[in-house]
C-alpha cells in the first residue's frame, strides 16, 4: 500500500446542527415568558400601582387585568385556531365571525363583569373618587380596538412566519428526498456493472461480491431514508464498496485506502460520501493504462476529513455525465444539511482529479 502524504487541515464551523425538537421547546418557553410579561403590563401601568398590592381590589384595575387576559386568550386562539383552520383554509366568513366575537368579548365582557362605579380608594381614609370622565363606551371601545388590532397583527405575523418556515422545511425535505432517489439507483447501476465484470471473467469472487452487494443494499434500504446515521456504519458501507470495486481492479492500479482515527458516536447524513468514492473509480480506472487511486479519511471527535485522488484515464462519455450528476447532487445536499459546516474543494487538473471535504460532525 502506498503511503498517502499528509492532508492539510482546514478550519471549519463545528457548531451544533440546529435541532427542531429543541426549537419547539424554546418556542414554548418564549410564549410562556411573553404571556407573563404581557399580563404584567396592566399591573405596572395602573395609576394606582403600589407594592402593597392593595390596588388589586380596585375595579378599574381588575377590569384592565381581565381585558388583558382576554387579549392573551385571543392571541393564542388566533395563532393556533382561527388562522390555520379558517383563514389559511379560505374559510374567511367563519374567520371574520370569530374575530368579531373575540373583539366583543375582549372589549365588552370586562365592562359587563365589572361595571364602572364609585369606589373607595384603598390607600386613603374616607372619601370616594368618581370614575374618569372619559370612560364612556365609545372611548373604551376605541381603546380596546387599538389593543385588539395590535395583538391580532402580532399573532398574524408570527403565524405567517411559522407557515413560511414550514413550507421551507417541506421544500427542503422534498429536494433531499429527490436527491437521495437519484443517488441510490446510480449506486446500484455502478455496483451491478462491477459484478457483471466478474461474471464475464468467471471469477471465483462473484459469489462473495453478490453477498457484499446484498449487505450493502440492506444498509441502503434501512439507513438511507434517515436524516442521520452512525458514522461507523457509513464508513463500513464505504469500505464494503471499495472492497467490491477492488475485485475487478488489475495490477496496473496503484491503490491506497487509509483511515486515521476512530468513529465513535458521531452521526453523518447517509450516502453523502459515496458519490466522491465512485468518482475516483469512474475517472481513475482503465485496464489499458497505469492508474492511481488514493482515498484517505481522517476522523476526529468534531470533524471528518476526506481526501480522494486519482489520475485521469480515458472513459466513456456516459461516465462523465453520471459523475457530474452525482457530485452536483452531493454538493446540494451538503449546502442543505451542513450550511457553513463543511468545506468542499475540487481540483480538476490536466491529468489528475482530487477532492477534499471536511464536515462538522454531530
Amino acid at each position: 500500500m502506498v503511503n498517502q502524504k499528509a492532508i492539510p487541515r482546514y478550519l471549519s464551523n463545528s457548531n451544533t446542527i440546529f435541532s427542531l425538537k429543541y426549537a419547539n421547546k424554546n418556542q414554548w418557553l418564549l410564549y410562556g415568558s411573553g404571556s407573563i410579561l404581557f399580563l404584567f403590563i396592566p399591573i405596572f401601568t395602573s395609576p394606582d400601582f403600589n407594592w402593597n398590592t392593595g390596588f388589586f381590589h380596585i375595579h378599574p384595575f381588575q377590569r384592565s387585568l381581565i381585558s388583558y387576559t382576554f387579549l392573551l386568550l385571543f392571541f393564542y386562539a388566533q395563532m393556533f385556531v382561527f388562522l390555520p383552520k379558517f383563514y389559511f383554509a379560505k374559510r374567511l366568513i367563519i374567520f371574520w365571525i370569530c374575530i368579531l366575537i373575540s373583539f366583543l368579548v375582549c372589549a365588552l365582557l370586562p365592562i359587563a363583569l365589572l361595571p364602572t362605579t364609585y369606589h373607595m380608594h384603598p390607600f386613603k381614609t374616607g372619601g370616594a373618587y368618581p370614575p374618569p370622565p372619559d370612560n364612556g363606551l365609545v372611548f373604551l371601545l376605541t381603546r380596546n380596538l387599538f389593543q385588539f388590532l395590535v395583538v391580532g397583527f402580532f399573532s398574524y405575523s408570527l403565524q405567517v412566519n411559522a407557515q413560511w418556515k414550514s413550507a421551507e422545511r417541506a421544500r427542503t425535505d422534498a429536494e433531499l428526498g429527490y436527491l437521495k432517489a437519484q443517488i441510490n439507483p446510480h449506486f446500484l447501476f455502478n455496483t451491478l456493472n462491477s459484478i457483471y465484470s466478474l461474471a464475464i471473467q468467471h471469477s471465483d469472487k462473484t459469489a462473495d461480491a453478490v453477498v457484499q452487494l446484498s449487505s450493502m443494499m440492506r444498509y441502503v434500504l434501512s439507513e438511507a431514508s434517515k436524516d442521520f446515521v452512525s458514522l461507523q456504519k457509513e464508513i463500513e458501507y464505504i469500505s464494503d464498496y471499495i472492497s467490491l470495486q477492488q475485485t475487478r481492479l488489475s495490477d496496473n492500479v496503484d491503490f491506497s485506502y487509509e483511515i486515521s482515527g476512530e468513529a465513535g458516536n458521531q452521526l453523518i447524513a447517509p450516502m453523502l460520501l459515496i458519490p466522491f468514492i465512485e468518482n475516483t473509480y469512474k475517472y481513475g480506472v482503465n485496464p489499458d493504462e497505469n492508474c492511481e487511486i488514493k482515498i484517505n479519511f481522517i476522523i476526529t471527535p468534531r470533524e471528518l476529513q476526506m481526501h480522494t485522488f486519482n489520475k485521469k484515464v480515458k472513459f466513456r462519455s456516459i461516465h462523465s455525465e453520471s459523475n457530474k450528476m452525482g457530485i452536483e447532487n452531493t454538493r446540494k445536499r451538503l449546502l442543505s444539511l451542513y450550511p457553513k459546516q463543511h468545506k468542499l474543494l475540487i481540483h480538476d487538473e490536466g491529468n489528475s482529479f482530487s477532492i477534499f471535504l471536511s464536515i462538522a460532525l454531530k
